[in-house]
């Protein structure tokens, strides 16, 4: 926590505006208001701009609702990340608030250890993504330092993995752990369609190292994703899935922007050795990221693709990424046995996943359960 974080807090209750005053002024410089119409007032022509803003949605005159898309309509304020406080418990009013663009939800009353703690957590989030903003300096300067192409791409490749691996371990759903089975059971899929299966020509060709680093970024996109439903502790309602859903969008944009960065450098314009091995690279990465929830029937998202339409890393990504889920615990469920795990798998052979490669996936079984429990 740092006094260089400003925050805004907007509530036309005096008593919340005292007691949110008095829980943040010794860890950040905080500034409050009491009421949207006098928030909007003062960040007229992007001016005084805060790192977040704490936002009451009820309020009298402008609601919190009717003051966030006022927020995100100004090119000057639409990405402050604003942080709801309610006294409202309605799911629907919730999904309504992040529609419009809001970070979290806060209950009143809040606790001065989970509001300190929450703010920590996404002002933690607005560090990583400026590190995405200067990631191409960074790679520039690792690409500057270059003796042998081989080695460099390497060291460009890890870098970008590095940011990576931060950025989305920052989400407590997302461990280091988890990135390492993932990793484990698709280099074994990949390392078993390589000798059988239909695929056998298409995945010898394959650059295996650039796949398995790209493996990490499968969900990626959840970093914009509200805490509030990446950690709901019951399943999610309708409206709530279709945003949780759009992390497979979220993945694509940030891995698009990063592959536009990166091949833009002189090193790689200069070098279509590097250049290729990049664009193979990030080929797997979006291919994954964007098509890992796509279905075999074409009952998935966010295309509703179907068979073999569907990148076939995408393929692999869906079998390990869904085994991975099922011997996970959740906060709605307990984990599911390896066992039982497989035996799921093989239910949706055909229907959520490619049956050939699901029979793959099975011949494994022992192996898979080898990297379950070492990890």
């Amino acid at each position: 926590m740092s006094k260089n974080h400003k925050i805004y807090l907007v509530d036309d209750s005096d008593t919340y505006r005292a007691i949110g005053e008095s829980i943040l002024k010794e860890h950040y410089t905080v500034l409050t208001f009491p009421s949207g119409e006098k928030l909007l007032e003062v960040l007229q022509g992007g001016k005084n701009l805060p790192d977040l803003i704490l936002l009451d949605v009820e309020m009298d005159g402008l609601s919190g609702f009717d003051t966030i898309e006022e927020l995100k309509a100004d090119p000057l304020t639409m990405n402050v990340p604003v942080i709801f406080l309610t006294g409202l418990s309605n799911p629907e009013d919730e999904a309504y608030g992040f529609s419009l663009g809001a970070t979290d939800y806060l209950t009143k009353p809040f606790s001065a250890p989970r509001l300190l703690k929450r703010l920590s957590v996404h002002l933690r989030m607005l560090v990583l993504e400026k590190d995405l903003a200067n990631v191409e300096q960074k790679a520039e300067s690792v690409a500057g330092e270059i003796i042998d192409e081989t080695r460099d791409l390497n060291m460009i490749r890890e870098a970008m993995m590095q940011w990576a691996l931060e950025l989305v371990e920052f989400r407590r759903d997302v461990t280091r752990k988890h990135l390492d089975r993932i990793k484990g059971c698709m280099k074994m899929l990949y390392e078993a369609a390589k000798y059988e299966g239909p695929y056998i020509d298409e995945v010898t060709d394959w650059d295996g190292d650039a796949l398995l680093l790209a493996s990490s970024l499968h969900d990626v996109g959840k970093i914009k994703i509200p805490d509030a439903l990446v950690l709901k502790k019951t399943r999610l309602n309708d409206a709530e899935r279709e945003i949780m859903h759009g992390h497979c969008e979220f993945g694509r944009q940030l891995i698009e922007n990063l592959r536009e960065r990166i091949e833009q450098l002189p090193y790689f314009q200069d070098n279509s050795v590097a250049l290729e091995h990049s664009k193979t690279f990030f080929k797997f990465a979006l291919a994954m990221t964007y098509y890992h929830h796509e279905k075999w029937d074409g009952t998935g998202y966010p295309d509703s693709l179907n068979g073999q339409i569907i990148p076939l890393e995408a393929r692999m990504m869906a079998i390990v990424d869904g085994y991975d889920a099922l011997v996970s615990k959740r906060e709605y469920r307990a984990a599911h046995s390896h066992k039982d795990a497989i035996e799921i798998i093989k239910t949706r052979k055909g229907v959520h996943y490619d049956p050939a490669l699901t029979d793959i996936f099975v011949g494994l079984e022992k192996d898979v359960e080898k990297i379950n429990q070492s990890v």
